[in-house]
């Protein structure tokens, strides 16, 4: 059996069998729940195993890619369009820029067929866009509800974090509704509030479920014991040790760190002999590999978030003090949640004139700084419900703990000091 390294180890799209492994019975688990007539709310850290779980449990999902901007309206258009229908303007001069479904294809028509049997729609003609179910548009959630029942389709909505918090508001209240017409989605995201959702919607409380994806120890070394067996392959046990501390609980930056020790341990295959990696040095050098790797990662999101610092003439100070206040916290409180009294008391020991309540406004906006043009790239994001910032990103706390790292808000404020200018109290 020939298997190479980097098909045991190492981030991947599609799910690693080799390396695999059920999280404390969690597949179970989420099989059980998913014949329950209950939505499943499914949270965990950027690179924390999410994708990886819905693909094991949910394979043939409708999946959404949520991004930020996103509201309700584009999901559900993004739901209809994993099932072939799309969104039409009636040209008719009584329903003119009303936006109704239409089928792409036989798939999308034969959905939309089914699903208005169930709800008396009819049908019209016209133009190109041959037909469109009468009185039925993306605001009937009646009839999404029945299209997606007909589809037979699980819904999953990934990325729910990026959504902007009166999306997630609404859709925590659209998701009442779903349950009511019988469509049960499984919602993926980071937040670190328990039970986010129910907060977001108490209606949901009985009708939700939400299920944390968390690594210990024991779960990391069942990681590296299932691939390495495969490989027949013997990593030490102080590698194991650094390995699985240095991760921070964060199971896709531990395959990464493994594949990369093993790789400067010079093995990249499975060979008939049992093979050993076991010099501390190998993982010493593969770290700082890696942390150089991810340097132009942080590079890139340091230069997004002080251009959008910049671009914010009259509130400079206040952006960077804050950031600045927020790298400066442990690693321990990024993961669990820094709350605003203490971002508020770092960032005003630093400049008297930063004020709570500009603050606050500051931190609802702290995500826009972060993302690129896709729409990605977020690493701290503010937790509205619980008052805090969290790291959504791990693998920066292991960045800043192989490399200097000089953040370049350090720089705006050096600046501003230097300048005589103070921060804007408006």
């Amino acid at each position: 059996m020939n298997i190479e390294t980097h098909e045991v180890f190492g981030v991947n799209t599609k799910i690693n069998s080799y390396s695999y492994v059920d999280r404390g019975g969690l597949d179970l688990e989420l099989q059980r729940m998913s014949q329950r007539n209950k939505h499943i709310s499914l949270k965990g850290e950027s690179k924390s195993g999410k994708s990886w779980i819905r693909q094991k449990n949910f394979p043939d999902a409708n999946v959404v890619q949520c991004r930020l901007g996103f509201d309700t309206k584009d999901i559900y258009t993004a739901l209809l369009s994993e099932l072939d229908i799309s969104l039409t303007v009636s040209k008719t001069s009584s329903l003119e820029g009303k936006m109704e479904l239409s089928g792409n294809g036989e798939v999308g028509w034969k959905l939309l067929a089914k699903a208005q049997a169930g709800v008396n729609a009819s049908f019209t003609k016209s133009g190109e866009n041959a037909r469109s179910p009468v009185g039925k548009d993306i605001n009937d959630l009646s009839f999404i509800c029945s299209i997606i029942s007909k589809s037979g389709r699980r819904v999953v909505i990934e990325d729910f974090h990026y959504l902007g918090f009166d999306t997630q508001r609404d859709m925590a209240h659209d998701l009442k509704a779903l349950w009511d017409y019988g469509v049960f989605v499984t919602i993926v995201g980071v937040w670190v509030k328990r039970n986010y959702l129910t907060n977001l919607n108490p209606d949901l409380a009985g009708r939700i479920t939400e299920v944390s994806i968390y690594w210990t120890p024991e779960d990391l070394t069942q990681v590296i014991e299932k691939g390495t067996e495969s490989l027949k392959v013997t990593i030490g046990d102080d590698i194991k040790e650094k390995l699985i501390h240095d991760c921070f609980g964060n199971v896709g930056l531990l395959q990464s760190l493994v594949l990369e020790t093993l790789d400067h341990s010079k093995i990249e295959r499975r060979r008939s002999n049992q093979q050993l990696a076991d010099q501390i040095s190998h993982f010493d050098t593969a770290a700082l590999t890696y942390a150089e790797q991810l340097e132009a990662v942080y590079l890139e999101f340091g230069r997004r978030v002080s251009s959008g610092i910049r671009k914010r003439k009259g509130s400079t100070n206040i952006y960077a003090y804050t950031m600045a206040a927020i790298f400066s916290s442990s690693d321990r409180e990024l993961i669990d949640g820094v709350n605003v009294d203490t971002i508020f008391e770092r960032a005003q020991s630093r400049q008297r004139r930063v004020q709570k309540p500009n603050l606050k406004q500051i931190l609802r906006r702290i995500d826009t700084l972060q993302i690129d043009d896709r729409g990605k790239g977020l690493v701290v994001t503010f937790v509205e419900q619980s008052n805090s910032v969290a790291v959504v990103d791990r693998t920066v706390l292991f960045y800043r703990k192989y490399c200097t790292v000089n953040w370049p808000w350090e720089e705006i404020i050096r600046e501003n000091t230097e300048s005589g200018f103070e921060a804007d109290e408006s």
